[in-house]
C-alpha cells in the first residue's frame, strides 16, 4: 500500500512540474488571417513561450508557458503590431465619438462645451 501511495505521489509531481501556465484573451484590430498570423509569431519569439495561437475567426488568443508569462509582456507584443491584447476584465479602448472628434479639431473639451 505504501508504495502505490509513493507512486501516485511521484506521478502527481511528475505532472505538476511539466504544468503549462494558460493565458487567454481578446485580440482587437485584427481584419484578416495575415494579422492572426503576424500576432501568432510576435507571441511565439516571447521569452518562455512554448506555443501561440491567435484565430481570426474569434478574435481571441491564447499563449502557453511552462513558466510565467506576464499579461503586460503579451499586451506589449500584440501592440507592436498595432494590436490590442485585452484580458477578461479589461475594459476595451473605445473610439473617440463625432462630439469629442470635433472638440479635438477645434482645441476646446467637451467640458467648454456645455
Amino acid at each position: 500500500m505504501k508504495v502505490i501511495k509513493i507512486l501516485v505521489l511521484m506521478l502527481i509531481a511528475v505532472n505538476t512540474s511539466n504544468a503549462q501556465n494558460t493565458l487567454s484573451f481578446e485580440v482587437s484590430g485584427l481584419t484578416c488571417w495575415a494579422c492572426a498570423n503576424t500576432a501568432t509569431s510576435v507571441l511565439n519569439e516571447i521569452k518562455d513561450v512554448d506555443s501561440a495561437y491567435v484565430n481570426f475567426d474569434t478574435k481571441k488568443g491564447v499563449v502557453y508557458a511552462r513558466n510565467a508569462v506576464s499579461r503586460e509582456l503579451i499586451k506589449s507584443a500584440i501592440a507592436s503590431k498595432n494590436f490590442e491584447a485585452r484580458f477578461e476584465g479589461e475594459k476595451s479602448i473605445q473610439p473617440l465619438n463625432k462630439e469629442a472628434k470635433e472638440g479635438l479639431d477645434t482645441g476646446k473639451s467637451l467640458l467648454e462645451k456645455r
